[in-house]
């Protein structure tokens, strides 16, 4: 009896729309997530796969508006990412006890490292967890070098080395690709990124993992590349972000001031996010 009264009862609900859920918040992000990104005089490390002096006097000369539109989709998907950012940050690491290190908040502020003395525009290096009385929390670690910007996952302190920690999700279809187990290599944009935050904490080796955004089977969806420093790799990209700083901040863009095409042709990585690709093949 009662099997056949909660039988009727899921067959009506199920007759009423059982998307109605999933309807409304297909609405609710629609509105909130589909939103711009604007490009102000500053650039982030995490898109130095998209920088580029070009775009950037391109869009001065024509004045036109560098923005990105976050649709929904997009935007569920970081929102995925930065949960598993936020679980292995606050939840997992920190049980890692001194080996998980940043910077740390205490009674007397913001624990932080010294500005550097011998190289101008770099502001801060990272140090180690200060010996206090009472307890320290973890405060995510900030960087700005010449109008270079950015914040790093955390630093890993082992017995013979310290490295910076950089996090990436990544779906099941790409995670073979930067797999070691099985001949994959971490993306360069990555490496790019975890080097200068490297730089800018004054440290010599970085740690990229890659987690599989899946079935969660923990730890085989774990993927992890040890690298060094390469100094020139370094000099070579704060160049570039320098040069895209200088062309941001000039009171005007001439003609003549347009660099030349990165590019080789418009399906290039970068290309692909230009805001001027048109004005620039044209």
């Amino acid at each position: 009896m009662i099997s056949g009264v909660v039988g009727d009862m899921l067959s009506k609900e199920k007759s009423c729309g059982s998307s109605l859920l999933k309807d409304s918040l297909t609405g609710v992000m629609s509105r909130s997530n589909s939103k711009k990104i604007e490009r102000h005089d500053t650039i982030r490390v995490s898109g130095i796969g998209g920088w580029c002096p070009r775009m950037f006097a391109l869009a001065r000369f024509h004045d036109i508006e560098l923005t990105d539109t976050v649709k929904p989709p997009l935007s569920w998907i970081f929102s995925i990412g930065s949960a598993y950012h936020y679980q292995m940050q606050n939840e997992l690491l920190p049980k890692l006890g001194d080996i998980f290190q940043g910077w740390w908040l205490g009674l007397d502020g913001l624990f932080a490292g010294d500005k550097v003395k011998d190289k101008p525009g770099l502001e801060r290096l990272w140090r180690s967890k200060p010996v206090c009385d009472y307890d320290l929390s973890y405060h995510e670690m900030e960087f700005m070098c010449d109008g270079i910007t950015g914040h790093t996952d955390g630093v890993l302190v082992w017995p013979d080395k310290t490295e910076i920690l950089e996090l990436k999700t990544i779906s099941s279809y790409g995670f073979d690709s930067v797999n070691p187990m099985l001949g994959g290599t971490p993306k360069i944009e990555h490496i790019w990124q975890a080097s200068l935050y490297a730089y800018f904490a004054g440290l010599e080796h970085f740690r990229l993992v890659y987690i599989r955004k899946g079935d969660g089977k923990w730890p085989s969806d774990i993927a992890e590349h040890e690298c060094v420093l390469d100094k020139d790799v370094v000099d070579k990209l704060l160049t570039l972000g320098r040069e895209c700083i200088r062309v941001i901040r000039m009171d005007e863009v001439t003609e003549t001031d347009i660099p030349v095409k990165m590019c080789d042709s418009k399906t290039c990585t970068r290309a692909k996010r230009c805001g001027v690709k048109k004005l620039c093949f044209a």
